[in-house]
């Protein structure tokens, strides 16, 4: 698994990702600090990464691409442990 990290992480995830044996890098050292998240998908996808975000709009663009676009995993604090459902809105969170 080749895994990008978004800007809103810390680098220091590479390492600890890496010890945990991830294929892992930051954006930091492929790209602009300000580019965009579509810039940041097409490159995932193009390189077939996964992309760990703290974003929660890289879930609108992953769903505008139909599946198209990589994996994406955002982490964020939820104020209910119910899992969202599919097509659900941000709202609740």
């Amino acid at each position: 698994m080749k895994v990008l990290i978004d800007m809103c992480f810390s680098s220091a995830m590479v390492e600890l990702l890496e010890k945990a044996g991830i294929n892992a890098v930051h954006w930091s050292t492929l790209g602009r600090g300000d580019a965009p998240d579509s810039e940041i998908m097409k490159f995932a996808a193009d390189k077939r990464y996964a992309v760990l975000t703290h974003d929660l709009d890289f879930g609108a663009i992953l769903a505008a691409t139909i599946g198209q676009a990589p994996e994406c995993s955002a982490g964020s604090k939820r104020k209910t442990s119910a899992p969202m459902r599919p097509g659900e809105s941000h709202s609740r969170i």
